[in-house]
């Protein structure tokens, strides 16, 4: 049972989520004259994100909780590499659990600011991996960083997608 999730995971590759995507663009977005766009993704939607930005598909990308790791463990995809593609402005609000390499001081914030390109990182060290959009909200402290978190995201999309 255990590969499962693994095997399921493995049949989102970025060409095929791509092509979705760029549909979305291209029949919704724009038509309706939407020309700066960004994306927020959690969990393994940083790889996503950061896919998104190198195709230049976005202005700006943010994630939650990032899991970089989903590219080297499921596709081959070192996290090296998914920041030598990235384009836009990047924001990361990892947990106190994530990997050490998405938070302030980490590799993807080194790699990305040595080619000159923005990033942001906030980190919710109170916070397991997860805790946006799974995190019980009936606790004080995981309302309040929800909060915060998704308060960040909006402040980074105001100022990037004018």
């Amino acid at each position: 049972m255990r590969g499962t999730g693994k095997t399921w995971l493995k049949t989102y590759t970025w060409e095929r989520l791509q092509k979705n995507f760029q549909e979305v663009i291209d029949v919704v977005l724009k038509p309706k004259g939407i020309t700066h766009t960004g994306a927020l993704g959690f969990c393994w939607g940083a790889y996503v994100v950061f896919k998104m930005s190198a195709a230049n598909m976005i202005n700006a990308g943010a994630s939650c909780h990032p899991s970089l790791g989903v590219g080297p463990l499921l596709f081959d995809d070192p996290v090296e590499e998914q920041c030598a593609a990235v384009s836009t402005p990047i924001l990361l609000c990892p947990a106190g659990n994530d990997r050490e390499f998405v938070k302030p001081g980490g590799m993807v914030e080194s790699l990305l600011k040595d080619r000159g390109i923005a990033i942001s990182i906030t980190e919710f060290p109170e916070m397991k991996h997860g805790w946006v959009p799974r995190g019980d909200a009936t606790v004080k402290e995981i309302a309040r960083d929800v909060t915060a978190a998704l308060t960040v995201v909006s402040k980074f999309f105001d100022s990037q997608l004018k």
